[in-house]
């Protein structure tokens, strides 16, 4: 429906394969390796071994700060991986330009639920965060966990594929399940009639993992696909860089 109501830019590249490096490009608008940030953020003895330091520079330019500095409300809810446990004292999010947050794979307040329902919770926080923006402008990053490992859907959402075998089972629930969460928000936000006020971005920070053919592998569930391109997640082929991107806003960005 994003698609069919926006732009879907089938040519869109990150600038990374793996998580950390791909987030901090999002967030810097640099390159990553600006930031010697070459793989993801690990512990202290393997960000030494990778010669990484231990967090995104909060120092960098940084999109949420300059949202703030021009009048927005900003907060980031879901994963957060700028940085990992493991370390010590790193920068809290609020650091780097938001005013609320809640997070996972990163230090402050966290989302507190279960993985495999992560979404639901995050899609709560944000839109309590939009009712307390006051009318003011408002920034959110949303970074959902679906389809990272590990995947581990509602059961409702897999009782909806109970014809499917696994591993299809459970990645089919967990797409559909951040489908609907996702759906939920998108929803308030025509209730509400900010839908042509609001700018969504759908993206990724890589290609899908490459499945395990180990049934007790967390990577076991991980069935995305790449439309035949060459790569998956950790490769700079094309599907490990190449990633969906999809800019809807009614009135604004043309349809279809």
């Amino acid at each position: 429906r994003m698609a069919n109501e926006g732009i879907d830019f089938r040519r869109f590249n990150v600038c990374n394969p793996v998580c950390s490096p791909s987030r901090a490009a999002v967030m810097t608008g640099h390159f990553p390796a600006r930031y010697c940030i070459h793989q993801h953020f690990a512990t202290a003895e393997l960000n030494r071994e990778r010669g990484m330091p231990d967090w995104l520079d909060p120092l960098a330019p940084m999109l949420p700060r300059e949202l703030k500095n021009a009048g927005y409300r900003t907060a980031h809810y879901g994963k957060w991986h700028l940085t990992n446990s493991g370390v010590y004292n790193p920068p809290l999010p609020e650091v780097y330009g938001y005013n609320d947050n809640r997070v996972y794979n990163g230090p402050g307040p966290q989302v507190g639920t279960p993985i495999g329902v992560s979404t639901g919770a995050c899609v709560d926080f944000t839109i309590d965060f939009i009712k307390n923006a006051g009318g003011d402008p408002f920034f959110v990053n949303l970074w959902i966990h679906e389809s990272h490992a590990v995947i581990d859907p509602p059961q409702d959402a897999k009782d909806a594929y109970a014809h499917i075998e696994e591993p299809y089972r459970s990645y089919y629930a967990c797409i559909s399940y951040a489908d609907r969460e996702l759906g939920r928000l998108f929803q308030y936000l025509r209730d509400e009639n900010l839908d042509d006020k609001t700018l969504i971005i759908f993206s990724s920070d890589n290609g899908p993992e490459s499945p395990s053919s180990n049934p007790d592998a967390i990577t076991w569930y991980s069935r995305g696909e790449t439309w035949g391109l060459v790569g998956q997640k950790r490769s700079l082929h094309e599907g490990g860089v190449g990633v969906p991107f999809i800019v809807h806003w009614p009135g604004k960005v043309p349809a279809g």
